[in-house]
């Protein structure tokens, strides 16, 4: 059962759909819902039924302190989180798939999920530290 309607392929849309063996993964990473989330929808489109689901709880994020030397994630974010995948977890089992949760660094979890024709998706994100470090 998939985990939401998928959204229909174009007619000829071939050139854009994913080989029925490679899978598709799909990289969460601040986008913790299922119902209204549209690289969630782009991975059903294209997976043909090989769909990979994953979290990176990235410890350079979890850990990393500000320019003032607190959490720059506090513990009432880290309990939101993970309050947050566990529901994620729940609704994914659901419907009859899995969640891979890995408290390591992407470019550690992700090549491993991969092969050759895979389809990796993921959203960009970008906070102002990042447009301010970028600036300088």
């Amino acid at each position: 059962m998939p985990l939401v309607a998928p959204i229909s392929a174009a007619a000829g849309d071939s050139a854009d759909t994913a080989s029925a063996t490679a899978p598709v993964v799909v990289w969460l990473r601040n986008e913790l819902r299922l119902c209204d989330n549209p690289l969630l929808q782009r991975g059903l489109q294209l997976a043909k039924g090989n769909l990979q689901l994953v979290v990176c709880l990235d410890p350079r994020e979890f850990q990393a302190t500000t320019a003032f030397g607190s959490p720059k994630v506090g513990e009432l974010r880290k309990r939101f989180v993970e309050e947050c995948l566990c529901d994620l977890r729940r609704r994914v089992a659901e419907r009859g798939s899995r969640l891979l949760v890995q408290q390591k660094a992407p470019e550690e979890v992700l090549p491993a999920l991969v092969s050759e024709g895979s389809t990796v998706l993921v959203t960009a994100q970008v906070c102002s530290e990042d447009i301010a470090g970028a600036a300088q």
